[in-house]
């Protein structure tokens, strides 16, 4: 995922960048952050959402330790979560 964005950097303004304030909240009020399971994320979490959670955490990653690419694709996910910062 990362690495069509690290060529390709994502445009600007990207769509998320435009939420008002008064869009976000109502968005947490449609909401429950404490539901579980896949359930919820099925419910919640649209693809959008769930690959920009994951292009930051492997972003932060490769800017914190240096690596390529190639090395952090190898890195099992525990790895690429907990030391992404």
């Amino acid at each position: 995922m990362v690495l069509g964005e690290t060529i390709f950097p994502k445009p600007n303004p990207y769509p998320w960048d435009q939420v008002t304030a008064e869009q976000e909240a109502e968005f947490w009020e449609g909401i429950d952050p404490e539901v579980r399971g896949v359930e919820g994320y099925l419910q919640y979490v649209s693809h959008d959402v769930s690959y920009e959670a994951g292009a930051r955490v492997v972003r932060a990653y490769l800017l914190r330790h240096g690596v390529s690419i190639a090395e952090a694709h190898r890195l099992p996910n525990d790895e690429l979560y907990w030391r992404s910062g």
